[in-house]
């Protein structure tokens, strides 16, 4: 494991590895430091919601930006989804998801958090820096929207997007032509299947992969440069985590519009 020595006002830290480190047990569950963060950002946002419970019809500064942030992300949903009405039934799920991507990228910024150790490992490790978190987020995001895109158009007329058994047997009643071009669209249904479970890896790996580099990358600098380059460089890490947590947002409210009926999802306001 290689390790940068601070001679210089240079900080030592170990080049973050990609799976996330077992602390101790609580039975057979293993306590990772990845998990440790979920659980001090559930506390934060716990706290932040009893904040949020407090505020007053005249804001102050801290009520005013968390109302411009509200503002921002159901304009940006309503430009994606096409309709205010649905970003706003939607808004709950994508605007809870991209804070917490958003506070999970920019929490490891904050000076001496990950100076707690355990052992021979860092108490904390982000959150998104693990693939566990990304994808679980991603998965979940991929199902619900299934469940929606259900929901929207029943069970069966939804399913035979991707089995259009019904088409087939229709095809072939036509002819033998008709029949096989049904077929056809019988297999772009299943890699239409396929392509959902994709999404669940593109969307987590994406996120992933950024939040992981950066964190490499930053270690390296740290490690090898003493003055300007870190501050230069800890204000791109704001710039990237605050980026991806709107690409994910962006990319569910996408899949949150395709799955929804066209005349509802892209209304006017």
């Amino acid at each position: 494991m290689a390790s940068t020595d601070s001679s210089f006002l240079q900080i030592k830290q170990h080049i973050p590895e990609i799976e996330a480190h077992t602390l101790f047990e609580i039975g057979s569950f293993p306590v990772k430091d990845s998990f440790l963060m979920i659980v001090f950002l559930a506390f934060v946002f716990i706290g932040l919601a009893f904040f949020v419970a407090r505020f007053k019809l005249v804001p102050g500064r801290f009520q005013a930006f968390c109302e411009y942030i509200y503002e921002s992300i159901l304009t940006l949903m309503t430009q994606v989804i096409g309709s205010e009405k649905r970003a706003q039934i939607a808004l709950p799920i994508v605007g809870s998801i991209m804070l917490y991507i958003g506070v999970a990228n920019l929490i490891p910024l904050v000076p001496g958090l990950f100076a707690f150790t355990f052992g021979d490992h860092h108490l904390f490790r982000p959150a998104t820096a693990d693939f566990n978190t990304t994808f679980g987020l991603a998965l979940a995001v991929v199902v619900v929207t299934q469940l929606i895109g259900i929901k929207e158009w029943g069970f069966f007329k939804f399913i035979s997007r991707y089995f259009p058994i019904h088409d087939v047997y229709h095809g072939f009643k036509k002819g033998l032509g008709a029949g096989f071009e049904s077929i056809i669209h019988l297999f772009v249904g299943l890699l239409e299947l396929i392509g959902e479970g994709a999404k669940a890896i593109s969307l987590s790996m994406r996120l992933f992969g950024n939040i992981f580099a950066h964190e490499v990358l930053t270690v390296v600098i740290l490690g090898a440069f003493a003055y300007v380059l870190p501050v230069v460089w800890m204000g791109f890490g704001i710039l990237v985590g605050v980026v991806q947590a709107m690409v994910f947002g962006i990319l569910v409210s996408i899949y949150y519009g395709m799955v929804i009926k066209e005349g509802e999802g892209n209304s006017g306001h």
